[in-house]
């Protein structure tokens, strides 16, 4: 997607209303981790005032004594948060499914 091109559209009330709900959250509450490399966690999504529990697959990797890599891929129904109204909303246009990926990396002070 050209993010120059639609960075108005998708920062409007149409998609996520940055004017209006200018933070979006991702709650984990809390879990416990242990050397594993790969999890899944679930976690408290929150979008325009809308809060769901969807599963967020997470990959750790130690790169060196003081620094880890932490890759994320939260998927979630773009229709559940209303993201998308109007001629937007139909998923006919525009894939229910939405995705947000991360990629952290990780270092000891």
């Amino acid at each position: 997607m050209n993010y120059k091109k639609y960075r108005n559209l998708l920062l409007s009330n149409v998609f996520f209303n940055v004017k209006q709900f200018p933070i979006a959250l991702v709650d984990t509450k809390k879990f416990s981790y242990e050397d594993e490399s790969e999890l899944e966690i679930l976690v408290e999504l929150s979008i325009k005032g809308v809060t769901e529990t969807v599963p967020l697959q997470l990959e750790v990797k130690r790169l060196a004594e003081e620094l880890v890599q932490i890759k994320g891929k939260l998927e979630f129904s773009r229709t559940a948060f209303k993201i998308g109204i109007g001629k937007w909303s139909s998923t006919a246009i525009l894939k229910d499914n939405a995705s947000i990926e991360t990629d952290l990396f990780l270092f000891r002070e």
